[in-house]
This record gives C-alpha cells, sequence and structure tokens, in this order.
C-alpha cells in the first residue's frame, strides 16, 4: 500500500481554510504498451457517480502520472481513508472501453471532428501544455468539456483521445502488458464548502475533482458527511 506526499507548502496555505485532508483511493498501475508506464487512476468517484457516464470516460479525468508524485509506505499528514471500489480488472476494462469509443466515435465523425478541431485551435495549444502531466488544463473552456455524459462535444473526444494516445501510451496497434496494481492513496484536501484541492500536485482548485463533486448530488453527500 502507497500513500502520495502532499506537498507541505500547499498544505500550509489549504489549512488557512475550514477542511478536512481526504485520502482518496486509487491504484496504482504498472504496465508496458509504447513504453513502460506508471498511472494512478481513482478507485472511487468514476465508480460512485451517478451523473456523470460513462464510468470509462471519466476514469480518465482522474489519471494522474506517477513520476510527478512522492509515495511513501505511511500517512504521512492524518485525514479521512475512502475505501476503494474499483477493482483493477475494472480499471483495465475501462481503459478497453475508452478507446473503443474513441475510434469509433473518431472514426464515424472524422471530418466534421477535424474541422472543429481546426476551429478550436486556441483550446488544442492549451491542453498541449498540460497533457503530459494528466492533469486537465483549468480554463473554463477545458473544464467544461469535462461535462462527461452531459456534453459529449468535439473537444472532449480530442481530449480523451490525448489522454489516451499521449498520456497514456493506448492506441491502436499497441499491445498494452499489465504488469502489476498496487492499492494508493492519493491526497485531496476538500473545504466545508466543497473546494477540492490536489496538495500533492498544485496550489489552485482543482476544477475537475470540485466540479464533478458539486454537481453529482451523490457525491456532495458523501462528502458532506466528512463535516457532520
Amino acid at each position: 500500500m502507497l500513500f502520495v506526499r502532499p506537498n507541505e507548502k500547499i498544505m500550509r496555505k489549504c489549512r488557512k481554510y475550514r477542511g478536512i485532508l481526504v485520502w482518496e483511493p486509487f491504484f496504482l498501475m504498472h504496465y508496458i504498451s509504447d513504453k513502460e508506464r506508471k498511472i494512478l487512476f481513482d478507485a472511487l468517484l468514476p465508480d460512485v457517480s451517478t451523473v456523470f457516464r460513462p464510468t470509462a470516460l471519466v476514469r480518465l479525468l482522474f489519471a494522474r502520472v506517477a513520476e510527478n508524485f512522492s509515495f511513501s509506505s505511511e500517512k504521512t499528514v492524518r485525514g479521512y481513508k475512502f475505501y476503494h471500489v474499483a477493482t483493477p480488472e475494472k480499471i483495465i476494462n475501462d481503459l478497453k472501453h475508452a478507446n473503443e469509443w474513441v475510434e469509433r466515435t473518431y472514426n464515424h465523425e472524422r471530418k466534421s471532428f477535424d474541422t472543429r478541431v481546426k476551429q478550436d485551435l486556441a483550446v488544442a495549444l492549451e491542453w498541449e501544455r498540460f497533457r503530459l502531466l494528466l492533469a486537465p488544463p483549468e480554463r473554463t473552456t477545458i473544464s467544461q468539456a469535462f461535462r462527461i455524459g452531459k456534453n459529449i462535444g468535439h473537444t472532449t473526444l480530442m481530449i480523451v483521445r490525448e489522454i489516451l494516445e499521449s498520456g497514456l501510451g493506448i492506441r491502436r496497434g499497441i499491445t498494452v502488458n499489465f504488469v502489476s496494481a498496487t492499492k494508493a492513496y492519493y491526497p485531496l484536501y476538500v473545504t466545508k464548502d466543497l473546494q477540492v484541492f490536489e496538495v500533492a500536485l498544485k496550489k489552485d482548485i482543482s476544477r475537475s475533482y470540485t466540479n464533478v463533486i458539486q454537481r453529482d448530488k451523490g457525491l456532495r453527500s458523501y462528502f458532506e458527511k466528512l463535516f457532520i
């Protein structure tokens, strides 16, 4: 079992707000595709959300490259620990389904997709700056594109395809060999009004986590109970 270490400076900033540190359940997946990769996948939010669908695409939103973090074998900060819902097998299946969806949708709408991408060049360039971190850009245009299940548009398709191919190394013609899966926990600082900070990653509010938790009634209730 592994714990991602929070950034101490970010933690000090977050503690100015009334909130609680949550240890979000993840799996550290080690696999070989175009190269050897170690990726963290959220093993709770995509599985308990009743609003954001399909799960396979939501899973990608919360994928993080492991090399961007340091790890320890025990908690370095006290906090509430949620339980894992997803299994490694479920995560592997989600990646396969997401890739199949991208191939099917892109091939079906190739002409209109290519036209739309040219029109959305500014968005594409913004995404390029962030894609290797697998951390969604904080521009409003990007965060709106992640309303999976409500508005699967051309921009969303472009981003999902980019995550799979460039971020995860999953694309047509490449065999993925899974080596191992390790239970892990990822630190989130959640304020009383459900603003979420990824305290091992960045000092700004995480729009991906904040938007999904606040807009999903079930998830909102899940986290509000922490403050009762």
